[in-house]
């Protein structure tokens, strides 16, 4: 297996709950990063909380990871100010591109164990944050989602870490629905994955 230059810039958990008006719940959507390593449990990171349990967080979108280019690339193209965990990602890469994950790659990051589950699908919530009632179908044009992991091993993610693809993502199973920037036609040594 080769080794790539992806990192973790940051690593993100809940600031502040960020009222929504159209569904009355307290979502955790405004992430910042955090100082010093945190946990990767089962159920995301220690300390992060999902207000609207249904559609966030889980044991298969436990930890939500975006690449700072991409989102630097948004906010630029829309005139934003996006800090790391505007968008809600609990782990910030740079020179990785999230959505060239394969569902079913798994990375190793710190101690931790993840294996991608899907990709995100954005919601009212993620438009009201952004304060645009139009944002979902910016985001989902651009085919830049993210990829959602669940946690296999339990562990810890020191802050802008070198992390690696530890599988051959041509073997994985799909567990979700393959969007934009998602393929199965990955070589074997995951020269394109994250390390």
């Amino acid at each position: 297996m080769s080794t790539g230059t992806g990192r973790i810039a940051a690593v993100c958990t809940v600031a502040q709950l960020f009222p929504v008006a159209a569904s009355g719940l307290m979502s955790g959507i405004d992430k910042r990063p955090v100082d010093g390593p945190v946990r990767l449990l089962p159920h995301g990171v220690l300390g992060d909380v999902q207000g609207d349990r249904e559609h966030h967080g889980g044991i298969f979108k436990a930890v939500y990871a975006f690449a700072r280019e991409t989102r630097e690339a948004l906010a630029a193209a829309h005139g934003l100010d996006l800090p790391d965990g505007s968008f809600g990602e609990n782990l910030v890469t740079t020179g990785q591109d999230t959505d060239e994950t394969v569902i079913g790659e798994r990375w190793r990051i710190g101690t931790a164990e993840l294996e991608a589950t899907a990709v995100r699908n954005p919601c009212g919530t993620f438009a009201a944050w952004i304060g645009d009632r139009r944002w979902g179908r910016h985001f989902t044009a651009a085919g830049r989602a993210g990829a959602y992991f669940r946690v296999l091993v339990e562990g810890r993610p020191p802050p802008a870490t070198r992390s690696r693809c530890c599988t051959d993502p041509s073997t994985a199973s799909p567990s979700g629905t393959p969007s934009a920037g998602w393929t199965r036609s990955r070589p074997a040594t995951c020269s394109t994955g994250l390390r």
